[in-house]
């Protein structure tokens, strides 16, 4: 069972076997934009840099320095310390020896980080678009199914169904650490047999969707977010970063 606690900044605890996500506004950052800066190493303050909107710059300064500082606590390292490697894939992960999974999503005004000590982890975070998109989006990503069921809706119901389950998808995929080489259409997201959202089924080489995991995350009625881990899942808590 799946159990939620919503905690605060303090509540970080080592050698639990949790799955912690830490929520972030962006906007709630702006007056620690230095001490943010002074957190990243050269090649990420060199691509912040290359942002031509300031929107997306500040998102980033605030995803990559606030994951460094949520590791450095579990790691008793100094922010700068903290060295990532990418698999063959792109997806991030620790430099040896730390094992610890995490994962990070960013979009519109929030920043979210996922960390567990003992399952494969992926989270999304997206905006609800106000206009309703061309079919053909659909298509590309939903299964027969799930394209079935949101063409039953209005207009006007799409666009959050529709985000939802990207946000889903996102989550999954990123947890299996192939990202978008695992095709979506072949996911299919829909209620379980408790009524909680997960994966029905997955078509892909090796999918197998009773070993997954999905919760829905609170971010605000503009945007939809999901996380996902390995079964069984750890309790989840949630923490605001302020």
């Amino acid at each position: 069972m799946w159990v939620q606690k919503t905690l605060g900044r303090r509540a970080i605890l080592r050698g639990v076997s949790t799955l912690d996500v830490w929520r972030i506004r962006v906007a709630q950052q702006a007056l620690r934009f230095s001490e943010h800066w002074q957190c990243l190493a050269a090649s990420e303050r060199e691509q912040a840099l290359s942002y031509h909107h300031a929107a997306d710059r500040d998102r980033f300064v605030v995803a990559r320095a606030t994951l460094r500082q949520l590791l450095c606590r579990r790691l008793d390292l100094d922010p700068t310390q903290v060295a990532f490697v990418v698999n063959e894939f792109g997806k991030p992960r620790l430099a040896p020896p730390h094992s610890l999974h995490f994962n990070t999503s960013h979009a519109g005004d929030w920043v979210l980080h996922a960390f567990s000590t003992s399952s494969a982890v992926g989270v999304d975070v997206e905006p609800i678009p106000t206009d309703a998109l061309p079919i053909e989006d659909y298509d590309d990503v939903l299964a027969p199914q799930e394209l079935r069921e949101l063409l039953s809706l209005s207009t006007a119901q799409r666009g959050r169904a529709f985000t939802t389950l990207w946000v889903c998808k996102e989550a999954y995929v990123k947890a299996w650490g192939q990202g978008l080489n695992r095709s979506l259409r072949e996911i299919c997201i829909g209620p379980c047999v408790d009524g909680k959202v997960g994966v029905l089924h997955d078509s892909n080489p090796g999918g197998v969707a009773s070993e997954w995991q999905l919760a829905m995350l609170d971010v605000g009625p503009d945007h939809a977010a999901c996380v996902a881990c390995s079964a069984p899942a750890p309790p989840l808590r949630i923490f605001d970063f302020q």
